[in-house]
């Protein structure tokens, strides 16, 4: 009889055991499957930023080029087919990305501020853009000064593609840690740190408390956006400052 009840019981105890570690596999399966998902969510509307970040920049380097050979070699330029690729850039920014990691939140806490910092980045990117679209392309300038107008404002533009291409490299740099903790907790493995090879450009790492925060060359936390857009009133325009709020 005690044989009977400790077979029993010894059943019992390998069944919840069993039980305990299948309860724990699909938990962990099932967050897995949750880390994954957002993995391949947020990286996708990454990708999609940083292409469109990547065209803004194309564009204003092709321009850049475009002057340069109109003022030394007297080629002309096709101010109308320009117009056209700036408007097909010029639209709204893919801003899924942004949405996508405060819903994924809970999964990657340590992404709150650099996720804020990129937002307000991106919204002085854009301010920027409608202001060279309002002075470059739409103010009003007599034929014999338009040539100078529009090469005076475009080195306004010119300025602004350092911050453009930060921006680039500061959303790589949140796209690769995405995948790399995802990936690391999927498979068990710990993958060390990414660290960029030019060592003096703004960067994306984990401070001491485990948040992600932008730091300049230096090392030095950037708790908001390193070129505040207020520096765009300095830009003289005859054109009504639409920066006049800030």
């Amino acid at each position: 009889m005690d044989s009977v009840v400790v077979g029993a019981f010894i059943a019992v105890l390998g069944w919840g055991i069993s039980h305990i570690f299948t309860l724990r596999a699909q938990r962990k399966k099932f967050l897995d499957d949750i880390r994954n998902n957002s993995r391949i969510e947020i990286s996708k509307a990454l990708k999609e930023y940083i292409n469109w970040l990547s065209l803004l920049y194309a564009y204003i380097i092709n321009l850049e080029i475009k002057l340069g050979r109109m003022r030394t070699m007297n080629i002309p330029i096709d101010w109308n087919a320009d117009h056209e690729k700036f408007l097909e850039i010029r639209p709204e920014a893919p801003d899924s990305w942004d949405w996508l990691i405060e819903e994924y939140r809970i999964i990657f806490p340590e992404t709150a501020g650099v996720r804020v910092i990129l937002s307000r980045r991106q919204y002085e990117i854009q301010e920027a853009i409608c202001w060279f679209n309002n002075v470059f392309w739409k103010h009003p300038v007599e034929p014999d000064n338009l040539m100078q107008h529009r090469i005076n404002n475009f080195k306004l533009l010119w300025d602004w593609r350092t911050y453009i291409e930060d921006q680039i490299c500061l959303v790589i740099d949140l796209q690769i840690y995405l995948q790399n903790r995802a990936l690391s907790e999927i498979a068990g493995i710990k993958i060390p740190a990414r660290t960029p090879s030019d060592p003096s450009v703004c960067r994306i790492i984990t401070s001491l408390n485990g948040n992600l925060i932008v730091v300049d060359g230096q090392g030095n936390e950037i708790k908001h956006s390193k070129q505040p857009f207020s520096s765009l009133d300095r830009w003289q325009s005859p054109i009504d400052n639409i920066h006049q709020r800030y």
